[in-house]
């Protein structure tokens, strides 16, 4: 009925979603797909493909809704159960590059430290729309095998993108 539902100009800066992340509803996942950088679209979305015959906080039910997008920014994503992608070599033999000082274990600053530089160097991507912190975090949990707080050489396992299997010196 031309009720204004959301309006992303009530905030300091714009929404933020990741497409194929189920955060938000079929028809703007679709909607969104294939936007450039700039790009204007409107898009309408049917029940169907919105919130149904239930509705949703603040939708009616059966309600057809109408997007007036703006595509402001574009960040690439990494592959679905990735967290991290390299894009370019990977530093061999892995673990002495995520060594910093050299003592032959990585806590959880050290390995942030270099994940970090990785990205700021684009060396590296991490899953966007996600916090960082906890991205990295989960990466870290992902290789302390024993769970001491600490990665050594031996814990220290990286997923291929090809193959998905899982190698020796991978992240």
């Amino acid at each position: 009925d031309g009720t204004l539902l959301y309006s992303s100009d009530q905030f300091d800066s714009p929404s933020v979603t990741t497409l194929g992340a189920n955060k938000v509803i079929l028809g703007l996942e679709e909607g969104l797909k294939g936007m450039c950088v700039g790009e204007k679209r409107e898009v309408v979305i049917p029940p169907h493909w919105a919130h149904g015959e239930n509705g949703a906080a603040g939708v009616p039910s059966s309600a057809v809704l109408l997007f007036e997008l703006e595509l402001v920014e574009l960040q690439k994503g990494v592959p679905e159960g990735f967290m991290f992608v390299w894009l370019g070599d990977i530093p061999d033999p892995l673990f002495n590059a995520l060594d910093l000082n050299g003592d032959r274990e990585v806590p959880l600053a050290e390995f942030s430290e270099f994940i970090r530089l990785q990205v700021k160097e684009g060396k590296g991507r991490l899953q966007p729309g996600v916090d960082a912190d906890s991205v990295i975090k989960n990466m870290f949990d992902n290789q302390d095998q024993n769970k001491d707080g600490r990665i050594v050489e031996d814990e220290l396992k990286i997923k291929d993108e090809d193959t998905e299997r899982v190698r020796r010196d991978e992240l």
